[in-house]
């Protein structure tokens, strides 16, 4: 028993010699060279800005490019590959050699998101009220192409003229997003119970955004009709007043004995 002891003792001597020995010589190598003994540390790739990129702008192929850095200098959020980039709007102006971050990057593909970055030139973005049975009945979708009808009750010049008046007010228009309450934005939809809009967020021409807004501050009433996603066409429609009623179905009152 003693004498195994004693060759563990020595085993464990020849291992801390051994591991003395390597430090030695480590520390003789690094006085001799002067160089120091230095990891190198992961590096990945990222895309950076090849060029000064200036806000609202879509990027192309030769704005960006791929650079390898050291991984503990990457951003969170850095994108990693050219095509996650490309296609894409700067929500920032970016410099040169700036690593491109996603949260600074607009999609235009995803209808309803950054939409201030998305919007075209010359239009303008307006919340609609979604009140009419079409806008909350769940069916409309950011993207979706619709027409606005009013009815309006007319004040006519001489008696017996004016009415109730329904006309096709403005046609072709976007669903840029669809707001929904903050209530059910914060508590999410429980069970069958369907999420109700608030608004829809309308994208048109500044004269129209006035058409619109003076329709619905003369109390008319609005409902929303869908296009097909590929009809571009400004239909030819005519007002429909109680006159146009008795023409078109011919009705005729009944006369007085």
């Amino acid at each position: 028993m003693k004498r195994r002891r004693g060759y563990l003792w020595l085993a464990l001597g020849l291992v801390l010699a051994l591991l003395a020995g390597a430090v030695a010589f480590v520390t003789m190598q690094q006085a001799m060279t002067g160089k120091p003994v230095v990891r190198k540390e992961p590096r990945s790739n990222v895309v950076v800005a090849a060029r000064e990129i200036p806000l609202c702008t879509v990027i192309q192929e030769a704005d960006v490019e791929l650079r390898e850095l050291p991984t503990s200098a990457i951003p969170k959020g850095a994108v990693r590959r050219l095509d996650e980039a490309v296609g894409k709007i700067s929500k920032v102006k970016l410099t040169s050699g700036e690593v491109l971050l996603a949260h600074r990057l607009a999609d235009p593909t995803k209808k309803g998101e950054n939409i201030a970055f998305t919007m075209k030139e010359g239009t303008v973005v307006m919340a609609f009220p979604a009140r009419d049975l079409m806008s909350t009945i769940g069916i409309l979708q950011p993207g979706d192409k619709v027409d606005i009808l009013f009815s309006l009750d007319i004040e006519g010049g001489k008696e017996g003229e004016g009415g109730l008046v329904t006309f096709d007010a403005l046609q072709n228009l976007e669903i840029t997003a669809i707001v929904m309450s903050p209530e059910k934005q914060a508590s999410g939809i429980r069970g069958g119970e369907k999420a109700r809009p608030q608004a829809l967020l309308l994208a048109l021409e500044p004269q129209d955004a006035l058409v619109l807004k003076h329709l619905i501050d003369a109390g008319g009433i609005a409902d929303v009709v869908l296009r097909a996603p590929t009809d571009q066409q400004l239909f030819e429609t005519r007002p429909v007043n109680i006159d146009y009623l008795i023409d078109r179905y011919q009705i005729r009152s009944r006369e007085l004995p």
